[in-house]
């Protein structure tokens, strides 16, 4: 999951350079959202707003952090 996600930043900062932040949902198991997670280099890629899953609540996504550099 790591290098997908490493190719999949690198080929958005391709498409969109001049995006401002990302904004990442994920819901999935932790240990590949902490490889997915570290593949984000605060010095290369724009800031990065997280959102929380919560199923019994709406909406379901809630913003959480920011990851900037």
């Amino acid at each position: 999951a790591a290098v997908e996600a490493r190719h999949g930043f690198e080929r958005a900062m391709q498409l969109f350079p001049a995006c401002e932040r990302w904004r990442i949902l994920y819901a999935g198991p932790a240990p590949v959202g902490v490889a997915i997670g570290q593949q984000l280099n605060p010095t290369m890629y724009p800031p990065v707003q997280l959102y929380e899953y919560r199923h019994k609540e709406t909406p379901r996504y809630r913003a959480s952090i920011v990851l900037a550099g």
